[in-house]
């Protein structure tokens, strides 16, 4: 996954399975859709290019380690979100959009 640097889920996705994209360290952008609901264990592990993701509201259920590694990581999510509390949760910078 050395040459991937953009992801774009499709929206009939409900959940990405467990690393997924862990190691992919030259993605720099993440496009997840309305209505995924289920990130798994370390999908984005060690992507260290990812500079910020945006999680919609639907997503219920993010799995430990999704952001390991992620030192740069900027989370942009709706207020009052699931994301919202796993970031606050895990000390990830966050912000609503």
């Amino acid at each position: 996954c050395s040459s991937l640097t953009t992801i774009k889920i499709s929206k009939e996705t409900i959940e990405i399975n467990p690393n997924a994209f862990s190691n992919c360290t030259n993605i720099n952008e993440v496009i997840l859709p309305e209505g995924i609901e289920i990130l798994r264990e370390k999908i984005f592990e060690n992507c260290i290019n990812l500079p910020g993701i945006t999680i919609p509201k639907s997503v219920t259920t993010i799995n430990y380690g999704v952001f390991e590694g992620c030192e740069n990581l900027t989370i942009i999510t709706p207020e009052g979100s699931y994301a919202e509390i796993y970031a606050q949760e895990n000390d990830i910078v966050y912000q609503n959009n």
